[in-house]
């Protein structure tokens, strides 16, 4: 069984998760760089490892998902692809970066 074997559930907003997380990421990433911005640079790279996470399991948007409350027993995501550990890894790494990059804006400044 491939590493991608279940991408083309939902290809298109994996596609589109993907784009939003990386391309605002590396877009924020850069002008980070460009003005120092550590505090900036450490969120961006949170936004990007989130638009990876996204598209190894993105959530489904419809019309369901806003509209029924969220259970434990709820399908709001897509068939996840990769092993459990890449995106147990790519979890707590965005929301650490991303934790840290609005710490560091907050208390030390940009």
């Amino acid at each position: 069984m491939s590493y991608l074997s279940g991408a083309r559930a939902n290809l298109g907003s994996r596609l589109i998760l993907l784009m939003l997380g990386c391309g605002l990421g590396a877009w924020s990433l850069v002008e980070a760089v460009r003005w120092n911005h550590r505090g900036q640079g450490l969120l961006s790279i949170g936004f990007i490892l989130f638009g990876l996470l996204w598209f190894h399991q993105p959530p489904i948007l419809n019309k369901q998902f806003f509209t029924k409350p969220i259970s434990p027993a709820s399908n709001h995501l897509a068939t996840a692809i990769g092993p459990a550990g890449l995106r147990m890894l790519l979890v707590a790494s965005a929301t650490a970066f991303t934790l840290v990059g609005v710490g560091y804006r907050v208390f030390v400044g940009p």
